[in-house]
């Protein structure tokens, strides 16, 4: 599980840095060099086609799903704390793989290893309990509660949902 929860997580950032204008040449030529172009879902295939194709779709939320990858990053134990009250940390990029200078995932992989079961599961728990309060709050009209935007928990709680088995395109949304 905690390989494909790395896999994962570098297929992520590299998604997401398309959705911030990587040119798609070297999106590709990074995946290939990972042997990572099979860890693509069938939703960032069809969005790094679409790019390739010169269509520019909208980001399509990819951006926003940073928040995601923090999610993922704290679940391989590379961040001691996953703050819902606060946006990602700014050392996420130093984390991760220097895509820049097509730096390999060999170090990431080395120092990446899985919570317990129990962490993850309270994480997707408090998650849950959060988003249910947001869903409440927007079905009644009322403020949000906390700091961040709403899309930081859910998006942290698509890659908690991922990790207990959730299709990773078609995040659960029952709250």
């Amino acid at each position: 599980m905690a390989q494909e929860v790395v896999e994962r997580a570098l297929v992520l950032n590299i998604v997401i840095n398309c959705a911030f204008q990587m040119p798609i040449p070297l999106v590709r030529s990074w995946l290939r060099q990972e042997g990572l172009e099979g860890a693509l879902t069938p939703g960032e295939q069809r969005y790094l086609e679409a790019v390739e194709k010169g269509l520019a779709p909208e980001s399509q939320g990819h951006q926003l799903q940073v928040e995601a990858l923090w999610a993922l990053v704290w679940a391989l134990a590379l961040v001691a704390v996953l703050d819902f009250g606060k946006y990602c940390g700014d050392e996420l990029s130093g984390l991760l793989p220097d895509l820049r200078r097509s730096e390999g995932s060999r170090s990431f992989r080395k120092r990446a290893h899985l919570r317990s079961p129990e962490e993850l599961y309270q994480a997707l728990d408090l998650a849950y309990c959060l988003s249910w309060g947001i869903a409440e709050a927007n079905l009644t009209r009322s403020a949000v509660p906390g700091r961040v935007e709403q899309y930081v928990v859910w998006e942290r709680r698509r890659a908690l949902e991922w990790l207990h088995g959730d299709d990773w395109d078609k995040p659960r949304t029952d709250t």
